[in-house]
C-alpha cells in the first residue's frame, strides 16, 4: 500500500490507480480505474522518481477523491447542510494496488567479429527484453550496406529472450562501415562493423639493379625480395626477362603469397664478352598495381685468364716465348699486364699490354743457365688478379756439332786449292766455346774460325777446309775443333787426290806388220824444237802426257819404230791446250 504523506494529496477522494509498464521505451505510467466521491478538479503529481540507468521509470498521478463529510453547501439527510473538517495532516483513506502491462521490445545487438578483411561470416546475437510470447516473436533485420547481407528477419522462439543469425561480408576495394539493425515492437538496437579494404598489392626490394662489373666468362648474382603487401592474396603469373646475359630463378609462375609472404627473386648475370649490358625483369600479378619492372645493369669487363711459356722446362741459357692470355677482348684503351719474375736467372719485362680488341700478348722471358736445378714463377697481374707460370730450370750441358763427320774433296789438280764449309752448332743447352782450330795433313788447311768464340745453344758457325795438293796422288788430314763441349775436341777426317792436267792421244797404226812401237813427240806452241815424252816405245796406240803446264797448248805428233830401232818419218800433227785452273 502506498500511503501519501501531509501536503501531497489535497481531496477527500479515495481514486484507484492501473499501472502500465512499456519496457522498449523504459517507463512505467499509471492510469486512474475509479474515484469515491466528488473531484474538486485539482489534479497534483503526488510522487514522481527518475529512472536509473537500464530501469523502467516510473511515475505515479494523483487521482481525484472526496469526502461524504458534510461542509459548505452540503446537506444531510433532511436536506440540511453539514460542514466538512479537514485535518492538517490528511491521509489517502483508501489506495488501490497497482496493476503492471509489460511491452515487449530489443535489448541489445552484438556480432562476435566487427571487423572484416575481405569476405566472411560473423554470427550475430539478438537478446530481447523479455521472453518471447506464444507463437514467437519476428525481429526485423536490415543492414544499411549492401557488402554486409543479414536475414530480412529472425524469429526468436516461444520463451526465448537471445536468438543468433548470420552476417556475411563481401570483399570491398576500400574500408567502409556497415551498420545491421534490428527492430521489434517499435524499439531499435544495432551494431556497426567495419568493412576493410581487401586487395592485393607487390612491393620489391629494389627496382633497380646493377650487378656491377664482371669479368668475362663469370657470373654475378644478386637476390630481390617480393613481398604480398596488400590485404589480399597476391598471385604471381609470369616472370619475364629481357637482355642479354640476364636470368632470373627462384619463383615459378603461378605462385601465390598470402599477405605479408615473401619471395626470394634470385638475378643472374652471365659475361661472355667486354660490353656494358641492361635488361629488365618483367612481374606480371593480379596487383592492383599491375605489371612491375626490374630495371637491370652490369658491365662485362676483361680479366687475366693466364700465363704460359712455350718451354716449361728449360735446361741451360736461353729464350723462352711466353704469353699473357684475357678472358674477353682489351677496351680501346688496352689492357696492360704487371709481370714479375722470382728468380735473377729469368728476367722478363715490366708490363706488357693486351693490344685494344686482343685477348693476348707475346713477351720474352730470357733465361740464364744455372748450375743446380730449380724453379723461376713468373706472375702476371692486372686488375686484382694473378696468374702464374712455373718454368723448371736446371743445369745446362755444352755440346757441339758438325754437319759432316769427314770431308772428301775428291781430284784436285796439283797446285789447284779446292775448298768446302763445314757448319758447326751448339746442339747442347748451354753456351758452347771454341777454342781451337787445328789441320794435319799435306796440302790441308782452315779458315773462316778465329779462335776463341762461344756459341749460344742452337748457335752455328762455319769453317772453311782447304786442300791444294802438290804432287799427283792421294792425300789425308785432320780438321780438329777444341772447345768446353761435353766429349772433348771434336775431329773431322779429310780426304782427297791430286792430279795433274794430261793430254790423251791415240792414233791408227800403219798397215806395216814390222812395227816394235811408237814414239810421241811434243813441242810448245810458238816453238820449233820437239820433244820426246815417252821414256820407251809406246806398245798400244795411245798416250797420255800429264807433264804439261796449265795455260800452254802443245803440239803433237807420232813415229813408228821396227824391231831394228829403225824410225818411220813423223805423223800428221795435232793441238791441244791445256786449261788454266
Amino acid at each position: 500500500m502506498l500511503i501519501a504523506g501531509p501536503g501531497l494529496m489535497s481531496g477527500c477522494g479515495a481514486n484507484t490507480y492501473t499501472a502500465m509498464s512499456r519496457t522498449a521505451s523504459g517507463e512505467m505510467s499509471f492510469e486512474d480505474t475509479g474515484t469515491a466521491g466528488g473531484d474538486s478538479g485539482l489534479h497534483q503529481p503526488s510522487v514522481g522518481r527518475a529512472p536509473e540507468a537500464g530501469q523502467s521509470e516510473w511515475r505515479m498521478e494523483r487521482g481525484r477523491r472526496s469526502e461524504s463529510q458534510g461542509g459548505p453547501g452540503s446537506t444531510e439527510a433532511g436536506g440540511s447542510p453539514t460542514t466538512s473538517t479537514a485535518s492538517a495532516g490528511l491521509a489517502a483513506r483508501e489506495v488501490s494496488p497497482f496493476k503492471v502491462r509489460k511491452v515487449l521490445g530489443v535489448r541489445s545487438l552484438s556480432c562476435a567479429n566487427q571487423s572484416f578483411t575481405g569476405s566472411g561470416s560473423t554470427t550475430c546475437s539478438l537478446t530481447l527484453s523479455s521472453t518471447a510470447p506464444n507463437g514467437g516473436l519476428t525481429v526485423n533485420l536490415a543492414s544499411d550496406n549492401t557488402a554486409l547481407s543479414v536475414p530480412a528477419s529472425v524469429v526468436m522462439p516461444a520463451g526465448a529472450s537471445k536468438v543468433s543469425f548470420a552476417a556475411t561480408a563481401a570483399a570491398v576495394s576500400t574500408t567502409q562501415t556497415a551498420t545491421v539493425a534490428a527492430n521489434a515492437g517499435g524499439s531499435t538496437a544495432s551494431v556497426s562493423i567495419q568493412l576493410n579494404a581487401f586487395s592485393p598489392a607487390l612491393s620489391l626490394g629494389a627496382t633497380t639493379v646493377n650487378l656491377g662489373a664482371v669479368v668475362v666468362g663469370q657470373t654475378a648474382t644478386n637476390t630481390i625480395t617480393l613481398t604480398s603487401s596488400g590485404s589480399a592474396p597476391l598471385t604471381i603469373s609470369s616472370v619475364a626477362v629481357t637482355g642479354s646475359g640476364f636470368t632470373a630463378t627462384g619463383v615459378t609462375a603461378p605462385l601465390t603469397l598470402n599477405p605479408g609472404q615473401t619471395a626470394a627473386l634470385t638475378l643472374r648475370f652471365y659475361s661472355d664478352h667486354t660490353s656494358s649490358f641492361s635488361g629488365t625483369v618483367t612481374i606480371a600479378s593480379n596487383a592492383a598495381q599491375g605489371a612491375v619492372t626490374i630495371s637491370l645493369s652490369a658491365d662485362g669487363v676483361p680479366a687475366l685468364s693466364g700465363v704460359t711459356c712455350a718451354t716449361q722446362s728449360y735446361v741451360g741459357a736461353g729464350t723462352d716465348l711466353c704469353v699473357v692470355s684475357l678472358y674477353g677482348a682489351a677496351t680501346s684503351a688496352g689492357f696492360p699486364v704487371s709481370l714479375t719474375s722470382n728468380s735473377a736467372s729469368v728476367a722478363v719485362p715490366a708490363t706488357v699490354t693486351v693490344a685494344p680488341g686482343a685477348m693476348s700478348a707475346t713477351f720474352a722471358a730470357n733465361v740464364s743457365a744455372v748450375s743446380t736445378s730449380q724453379t723461376a714463377t713468373l706472375t702476371a697481374a692486372a686488375g686484382g688478379g694473378s696468374k702464374s707460370f712455373a718454368l723448371q730450370l736446371g743445369p745446362g750441358t755444352a755440346a757441339l756439332t758438325a754437319n759432316a763427320s769427314s770431308v772428301s774433296f775428291g781430284s784436285v789438280l796439283v797446285n789447284a786449292p779446292a775448298e768446302q764449309s763445314i757448319t758447326l752448332t751448339a746442339s747442347g743447352n748451354t753456351p758452347v766455346t771454341i777454342s781451337s782450330v787445328g789441320v794435319t795433313g799435306a796440302g790441308f788447311s782452315a779458315s773462316g774460325l778465329t779462335a776463341p768464340v762461344t756459341l749460344n745453344p742452337g748457335q752455328t758457325a762455319t769453317v772453311n777446309v782447304q786442300f791444294t795438293p802438290t804432287a799427283a796422288g792421294s792425300a789425308s788430314g785432320q780438321l780438329t775443333i777444341g772447345s768446353n763441349a761435353t766429349g772433348g775436341a771434336l775431329s773431322i777426317a779429310m780426304t782427297g787426290t791430286g792430279y795433274r792436267h794430261s793430254v790423251q792421244l791415240s792414233w791408227n797404226a800403219p798397215s806395216s806388220s814390222a812395227i816394235a812401237g811408237y814414239n810421241v813427240y811434243r813441242a810448245a806452241i810458238g816453238t820449233t824444237g820437239y820433244q820426246r815424252v815417252n821414256t820407251g816405245a809406246v806398245s798400244s796406240t795411245a798416250f797420255a802426257d800429264g807433264n804439261v803446264q796449265c795455260g800452254v797448248s802443245y803440239t803433237y805428233y807420232v813415229t813408228s819404230v821396227d824391231g831394228s830401232g829403225v824410225e818411220s818419218v813423223a805423223s800428221n800433227t795435232t793441238t791441244a791446250g791445256i786449261p788454266t785452273p
